[in-house]
């Protein structure tokens, strides 16, 4: 993990907020999508949601890079707007601010997670955290947001790949498209790779996973100068004895993949994730 988790609002159906930070980010009332006045509110709301209170001085300083008096002037301005549209949201107690009766799709997520680790879970990931979200003039937020999304890609790819392996005996039609949610968080995630090739070896389509081998051996030399892992490669291995008897018997094996595998391979190398998982060094 790259953080301690952050303290999450806990998720209720009686509350009337939601707030979606897996992707664009939006706040809803309900059914009903909420227009916040600025991205700076978007940026106090999902701090304030995500870590719990905090005292003004914090939030004026971390949305604001100015001197300490402007930031707190303009934390005063933008908590005057934010109440002008969701006025049972914030609450002020003194210097402490905090969210309430309000939670979060994340918070969803996590509980979803402790009851029965599910693909009802996964299928709350609607994009990265505040997908597209930046506030240039200040870095602090800025560092905050890069950690978080890089730490809630990581806790999704966990979750992805432990329930997709779980499946994978059992179900291996249904691993495959778990594995697939591995592989849209990161397309470099050599566990689902490895995954998918077993799956697909188990339905008797081992061409399909020579081919998902070969694309992924090229883009780590492209993108990290580097080769599959040892476990990837023994796979191919396994694959030789099949392949030999397809190339005098082309007709054996004619299914074809159960889903769209040559997808755009990206690499998300400003926080490392992919790195990481590969539990080696690029370039």
């Amino acid at each position: 993990m790259l953080l301690s988790k952050p303290k999450l609002l806990i998720y209720s159906n009686n509350v009337r907020y939601r707030l979606n930070v897996w992707g664009s980010g939006q706040l809803w009332l309900e059914n009903n999508p909420l227009e916040l006045p600025t991205r700076k509110g978007l940026a106090l709301l999902v701090y304030l949601a995500l870590e719990g209170p905090q005292t003004r001085t914090r939030m004026a300083n971390l949305l604001w890079d100015l001197s300490e008096e402007r930031n707190r002037a303009n934390l005063r301005r933008e908590l005057m707007r934010l109440r002008q549209v969701v006025p049972d949201v914030l609450l002020s107690e003194g210097e402490i601010l905090s969210v309430v009766n309000c939670h979060t799709d994340i918070a969803e997520f996590r509980q979803l997670l402790e009851a029965d680790p599910g693909s009802e879970a996964l299928a709350l990931r609607r994009g990265v955290f505040l997908e597209g979200f930046s506030l240039q003039d200040a870095p602090d937020f800025e560092d905050w947001l890069l950690l978080i999304r890089a730490q809630l890609e990581e806790d999704y790819l966990e979750a992805a790949i432990k329930l997709a392996q779980s499946q994978e005996q059992i179900t291996p039609q249904q691993a495959l498209t778990t594995f697939q949610l591995a592989l849209n968080c990161d397309p470099l995630a050599e566990q689902a790779i490895q995954g998918i090739m077993r799956c697909l070896i188990k339905q008797n389509n081992p061409r399909a996973a020579a081919e998902i081998f070969k694309e992924f051996k090229r883009t780590l030399k492209d993108e990290l100068g580097i080769a599959p892992a040892r476990e990837t490669q023994s796979l191919l291995e396994e694959l030789k004895p099949v392949n030999a008897v397809l190339k005098t018997n082309p007709a054996l094996v004619i299914t074809p993949l159960p889903m769209n595998l040559r997808h755009r391979w990206l690499v998300v190398k400003k926080n490392g994730i992919s790195w990481k998982m590969l539990g080696r060094k690029g370039k």
